[in-house]
């Protein structure tokens, strides 16, 4: 599948019927250590190496969970909820950076000027995770998140069935949620619900996106009472998430990153064959600008994988 198919622009895909802009899916990556976590201490952090690809990445650390700001591909990063496993610290962050900021900047002249547009309000809500993800500061990512958010959510008053609406809503929110100390839970729990009535309405979006990154939500977040993390919900939207997206290296190197965690060897021998096939074929799909900083996150992140599974 070409990246200029089915898509939101720019060599990346929304997975939405309208027209063309920059887009390249997202995904919550998470990666944690276990112990214990208290509820009222949620952190949340999310980073990205892919301009448009995202995962949500927890990390967990004994104590009170702080934010972790990581500069990789699209993902949440919770010192206990999302930890990014490798982030793309590369010499183009700064192009990236830069691109991401102009993108938030017209999609923001748009939407301003129209802001009953639909398709204008979700773009900037994308927008925003985007460019909050280079934020200098919490101060300016919470600024930034609550811009996508407040235009997600007059989206979705708008059109409830909005599922970019509700899938970007989640993205903003898990921006929010890293620059918050306490109460960050209340903020996932949100996430998980947005996520859910996105792939309700549409499971495919964003290559497979909602269950995606509930697959990463779920992955590495402390298990109840703390958290909403669960192993056996994490592998079945992370193995939904290829069923749907087979082409999407993304979902494959999710999914095989869970598989490590879970010390499932059979399982990475079958994904690491697949891994192997599907990547040289995918640089001929997913090519240009809008794919550079995801290429950059993956090669790393398998690059990772390989060398733990010759350990």
């Amino acid at each position: 599948m070409m990246a200029t198919t089915n898509s939101a622009g720019n060599g990346r895909r929304a997975h939405l019927e309208t027209t063309a802009i920059a887009e390249v899916p997202r995904s919550l990556s998470l990666r944690g250590t276990s112990g214990e976590r208290e509820s009222t201490s949620d952190m949340v952090v999310v980073s990205r190496c892919a301009q448009g690809r995202r995962s949500w990445r927890i990390s967990c650390d004994k104590g009170d969970w702080k934010p972790r700001a990581r500069s990789g591909r699209w993902r949440l990063s919770i010192l206990g909820l999302f930890a990014a496993v490798g982030l793309c610290l590369c010499e183009d962050q700064t192009a990236f950076a830069k691109r991401a900021e102009q993108n938030y900047q017209e999609a923001r002249k748009k939407f301003q000027n129209c802001t009953n547009d639909a398709e204008a309000a979700w773009q900037f809500g994308r927008a925003c995770f985007d460019w909050a993800d280079f934020a200098k500061d919490d101060d300016q990512r919470e600024l930034i998140a609550n811009e996508g958010i407040a235009a997600c959510r007059q989206l979705i008053a708008r059109d409830p069935k909005s599922v970019a609406g509700h899938y970007y809503l989640a993205m903003d929110l898990g921006q929010l949620a890293q620059t918050k100390t306490l109460g960050a839970l209340r903020i996932v729990q949100e996430m998980e619900r947005e996520f859910k009535s996105a792939r309700e309405l549409d499971a495919k979006f964003d290559d497979a996106g909602p269950d995606r990154n509930l697959g990463l939500l779920y992955f590495q977040a402390p298990g109840w009472p703390a958290s909403i993390g669960s192993r056996s919900k994490a592998r079945q939207h992370l193995e939904r998430s290829v069923e749907l997206a087979p082409h999407y290296p993304e979902n494959h190197l999710c999914l095989l990153e869970g598989y490590l965690k879970w010390d499932d060897r059979k399982n990475v021998q079958r994904e690491l064959k697949i891994v192997e096939e599907l990547l040289p074929k995918a640089r001929k799909d997913f090519t240009g600008e809008a794919w550079a900083q995801s290429w950059a996150d993956w090669d790393k992140r398998w690059k990772k994988i390989r060398e733990k599974v010759k350990k």
